[in-house]
């Protein structure tokens, strides 16, 4: 009964979802599966977001957008991706050709598991990285405004 009215209070109120542990989420999963559900406006944006209209009920992590892996049942966290933005870190991203730069793993991640960034992503005022390694040992000020 309280998985349930969980259910409905996903769907219908439209919050997202704060994950009890690192863990990818698969679409179809809901709420329930979760630690706890915040409002969207309690949403911490930097880390998690809603799939929105089509698959209430489902979030993402925001280091699964543009991973080249569907998480929400629409799609949402695969639109509007530029397509150099992939999953498997290819020459054109940082570090010396065939050789990538990945984000510093958070920890209790699997190393492996790290997102890559463009290299002109690089010390462009524009934290990328989830620890913000991609913005430290640069020159000059910078910000901490996410590249979406």
């Amino acid at each position: 009964m309280e998985v349930s009215r969980l259910l409905v209070l996903c769907f219908l109120v439209g919050v997202a979802c704060a994950i009890n542990k690192s863990e990818r989420i698969k679409p179809g999963d809901r709420c329930n599966k979760y630690k706890e559900i915040l409002h969207t406006d309690q949403l911490d944006p930097s880390k998690y977001q809603s799939c929105g209209q089509g698959a209430e009920g489902e979030c993402y992590t925001m280091r699964s957008k543009c991973d080249s892996i569907v998480d929400c049942t629409n799609n949402a966290d695969e639109k509007g991706c530029k397509d150099e933005h992939k999953e498997q870190c290819e020459k054109d991203f940082l570090g010396k050709p065939g050789v990538p730069f990945k984000c510093q793993a958070i920890e209790g991640e699997d190393p492996e598991d790290r997102m890559c960034i463009l290299g002109s992503w690089e010390c462009n005022g524009k934290v990328d990285c989830p620890n913000g390694d991609d913005e430290q040992n640069c020159s000059g000020s910078t910000s901490t405004q996410p590249n979406l």
